[in-house]
Protein backbone atom coordinates (compact mmCIF):
# COMPACT_ATOMS: atom_id res chain seq x y z
CA UNK A 1 0.00 0.00 0.00
CA UNK A 2 1.76 3.35 -0.82
CA UNK A 3 0.31 7.21 0.12
CA UNK A 4 -1.47 7.61 -2.78
CA UNK A 5 -4.30 5.24 -1.51
CA UNK A 6 -3.99 6.52 2.32
CA UNK A 7 -3.30 3.25 3.17
CA UNK A 8 0.58 3.14 3.99
CA UNK A 9 0.31 1.19 6.90
CA UNK A 10 3.73 0.00 8.83
CA UNK A 11 4.44 -3.78 8.68
CA UNK A 12 6.91 -3.65 11.16
CA UNK A 13 6.52 -2.40 14.44
CA UNK A 14 9.89 -2.56 16.90
CA UNK A 15 9.47 -3.18 19.87
CA UNK A 16 5.74 -1.87 19.69
CA UNK A 17 6.71 1.74 17.89
CA UNK A 18 5.59 1.57 14.51
CA UNK A 19 7.93 2.72 11.85
CA UNK A 20 7.69 2.43 8.21
CA UNK A 21 10.73 0.22 7.43
CA UNK A 22 8.51 -1.61 4.61
CA UNK A 23 5.52 -1.38 2.24
CA UNK A 24 4.04 -3.07 -0.66
CA UNK A 25 3.67 -1.08 -3.67
CA UNK A 26 -0.14 -0.80 -5.30
CA UNK A 27 1.65 -1.79 -8.70
CA UNK A 28 3.03 -5.02 -7.76
CA UNK A 29 1.39 -8.30 -9.49
CA UNK A 30 0.03 -11.25 -7.86
CA UNK A 31 2.76 -13.55 -8.84
CA UNK A 32 5.38 -10.91 -7.53
CA UNK A 33 3.59 -10.80 -4.52
CA UNK A 34 3.35 -14.32 -4.10
CA UNK A 35 7.04 -15.20 -5.11
CA UNK A 36 8.55 -12.43 -2.75
CA UNK A 37 6.15 -14.35 -0.04
CA UNK A 38 7.93 -17.42 -0.66
CA UNK A 39 11.44 -16.54 -1.02
CA UNK A 40 10.88 -14.55 2.40
CA UNK A 41 9.79 -17.66 3.57
CA UNK A 42 12.00 -20.41 2.27
CA UNK A 43 14.67 -17.98 3.66
CA UNK A 44 13.33 -17.72 6.98
CA UNK A 45 12.52 -21.61 7.07
CA UNK A 46 16.37 -22.15 6.74
CA UNK A 47 17.70 -19.96 8.99
CA UNK A 48 15.38 -21.55 11.74
CA UNK A 49 16.34 -25.25 10.46
CA UNK A 50 19.46 -24.86 13.35
CA UNK A 51 17.87 -23.25 16.05
CA UNK A 52 20.89 -24.34 18.35
CA UNK A 53 23.14 -21.38 15.92
CA UNK A 54 20.46 -18.88 16.18
CA UNK A 55 21.18 -15.71 18.31
CA UNK A 56 18.98 -12.78 19.01
CA UNK A 57 19.78 -11.28 15.72
CA UNK A 58 18.97 -13.86 13.71
CA UNK A 59 15.72 -14.83 15.55
CA UNK A 60 14.79 -11.15 14.66
CA UNK A 61 15.90 -11.64 11.19
CA UNK A 62 13.87 -14.30 10.78
CA UNK A 63 10.64 -12.92 12.69
CA UNK A 64 11.07 -9.25 9.70
CA UNK A 65 11.29 -11.50 7.20
CA UNK A 66 7.70 -13.49 7.90
CA UNK A 67 6.11 -9.86 8.56
CA UNK A 68 7.68 -9.22 5.17
CA UNK A 69 5.84 -12.15 3.34
CA UNK A 70 2.77 -11.52 5.65
CA UNK A 71 2.58 -8.47 3.99
CA UNK A 72 2.82 -9.56 0.47
CA UNK A 73 -0.16 -11.97 1.31
CA UNK A 74 -2.08 -9.79 2.66
CA UNK A 75 -2.08 -7.01 -0.14
CA UNK A 76 -2.84 -9.96 -2.71
CA UNK A 77 -5.59 -11.03 -0.33
CA UNK A 78 -7.09 -7.53 0.43
CA UNK A 79 -6.75 -6.73 -3.41
CA UNK A 80 -9.21 -9.74 -4.15
CA UNK A 81 -11.47 -8.92 -1.52
CA UNK A 82 -11.87 -5.05 -3.50
CA UNK A 83 -12.34 -6.89 -6.34
CA UNK A 84 -15.56 -7.66 -7.72
CA UNK A 85 -16.60 -10.78 -8.71
CA UNK A 86 -16.40 -11.98 -12.21
CA UNK A 87 -13.28 -9.42 -13.15
CA UNK A 88 -10.56 -11.54 -11.82
CA UNK A 89 -9.09 -13.91 -14.73
CA UNK A 90 -7.87 -17.41 -14.78
CA UNK A 91 -4.05 -16.47 -14.19
CA UNK A 92 -4.76 -14.17 -11.47
CA UNK A 93 -5.13 -11.11 -12.18
CA UNK A 94 -7.52 -8.43 -12.54
CA UNK A 95 -9.40 -7.91 -15.85
CA UNK A 96 -9.59 -3.84 -16.40
CA UNK A 97 -11.94 -4.33 -19.01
Amino acid sequence: MTEKSGMNLPYFAAAGSPALYFNVSDDITTESALTGASMFLATASSQGNTPEALDDDARWAIVHLVEMAKALVDSVVSRRMEVPRGLVQAEGEVCHD
